[in-house]
């Protein structure tokens, strides 16, 4: 880690910067704020090329793979305060040049805010893999961020502020930010801004190293972004629920308005998408593609096959739960016989229960479940396993919570909210999703 007296010192990057050349004498300054709160109605192409090196958890045979996104939708506000915008899908390729994004996700929101744009769709959950499509790095709702704060002349330099890197790179927390930028070259019409750097944080729970090279293109007339280029080198390690990864990216954004020959965004989509609740949650199917549920995207899928799917949910940099669920036959099951489950899977482990109900959840389904607390290696733990019913189908869910969950007022809380989405996918609901990908 960068001593105290490295960290007063000029970064690498601001040396490299500033030899390009300072600023020049008596040249006017440039005002890079935008000129309103909401971002006018545009085309947005995005281009993602990766290679990466991922060595999954107790693994010593690294995965190699590359690959490349093309995505291009258009984008208008559904509100004069920009708290939220709507995007419609009209392109979407992968490497294979197949469309992985599903018809009837095509319709998208997006909520800007204090760590960066949130994406969903408005008509039906995404799945991680999906998420992962519409929502990579750099989100042009946040490319503004990066802009110096001050007005500068051509040449000018600024260090860029962790918050801003944190939008950009999507972290979910900044540790350290090193990256400078440079106003490259300015004229009537453009300013070419220039960054580069190092930024250390988290993602997804795991820490992660990124040495980054960017530009951007700012139209003066419109005070906004036009173009943007970055590249970066990544290194992360094994996370809680994420595997080591070494990797390289290059992408490129570019932002054009949307034009009388652009297909216009239909007043009823804008409408539609004003009415819709943004929901975050993700889907994932388990048992084979024969249950669904929708889940926080602090859940991870860790594990998945036709017995068994395995989540954990990540909290900070610790495992704060791991579930599994098993589907089963439609057994009968009451509160006794699930907690002579629990005692006979728990031994000497359990202590005591804390609580046991039967009901219904929000698709009608019965269920049974009870909580226990007990000790794990001399350490509290907490135990939550239930049992739910449709018709001739059941899935058993059997949660360990962590010990540092044992304060809070409902620790089971997030494992009930699985219990309450849980339903069977039908035969008519078509063809089984495959289990999202768990890496961003």
């Amino acid at each position: 880690m960068p001593t105290l007296a490295h960290r007063n010192l000029p970064s690498i990057a601001a040396v490299c910067l500033l030899a390009l050349g300072g600023p020049t004498l008596g040249a006017p300054t440039i005002d890079f704020s935008p000129t309103g709160r909401v971002a006018p109605p545009s085309v947005v192409r995005v281009d993602l090329r990766y290679e990466a090196t991922a060595t999954a958890e107790a693994s010593e045979h690294p995965a190699k793979s590359n690959g490349q996104l093309k995505l291009e939708y258009r984008q208008a506000a559904v509100d004069d305060r920009g708290g939220r915008y709507v995007r419609v899908v009209d392109r979407c390729r992968d490497a294979r040049n197949a469309d992985p994004l599903g018809a009837h996700r095509r319709v998208l929101l997006a909520e800007p805010g204090v760590t960066g744009v949130r994406v969903a769709a408005a008509g039906a959950p995404l799945e991680r893999s999906e998420l992962d499509l519409v929502q990579p790095s750099a989100d042009p709702l946040d490319l503004p961020s990066l802009a110096p704060i001050e007005p500068l002349a051509d040449g000018g330099v600024w260090s860029l502020d962790a918050l801003s890197l944190g939008r950009l790179m999507r972290l979910d927390r900044v540790t350290l930010c090193e990256v400078t930028g440079v106003v490259a070259d300015a004229n009537d019409r453009f300013a070419l801004l220039k960054l580069a750097g190092a930024v250390h944080g988290l993602v997804d729970g795991a820490s992660v190293e990124i040495d980054l090279r960017g530009a951007a293109l700012f139209d003066r007339a419109a005070h906004s972004f036009t173009k943007a280029n970055f590249a970066w080198d990544e290194r992360r390690v094994v996370g809680p629920a994420t595997p080591a990864i070494e990797a390289r990216a290059k992408l490129n954004i570019a932002v054009r308005p949307l034009g009388p020959a652009d297909e216009p965004i239909a007043t009823a989509v804008v409408d539609r998408a004003a009415r819709a609740t943004f929901d975050p949650r993700l889907l994932i199917t388990t048992g084979d593609g024969r249950w669904s549920l929708l889940a926080d995207r602090d859940w991870f899928v860790v594990a998945s096959g036709r017995d068994a799917t395995t989540l954990r949910r990540v909290e900070g940099e610790r495992i704060a739960a791991i579930t599994t669920l098993t589907p089963r036959g439609d057994s009968p099951v009451t509160l006794e016989s699930l907690r002579d489950e629990v005692r006979s899977a728990l031994g000497d482990q359990l202590q005591q229960f804390t609580s046991g109900d039967r009901g219904a959840n929000a698709a009608g389904l019965t269920f049974v479940e009870v909580t226990a607390v007990g000790a794990i290696d001399g350490r509290p733990a907490i135990w939550n396993r239930a049992h739910v019913a449709a018709g001739e189908r059941a899935i058993a869910l059997a949660t360990t919570i962590a010990s540092s969950e044992t304060g809070a007022d409902d620790p089971s809380r997030p494992v009930r909210e699985l219990i309450e989405t849980l339903h069977p996918v039908a035969a008519a609901d078509g063809v089984a999703v495959a289990p999202g990908k768990r890496v961003r």
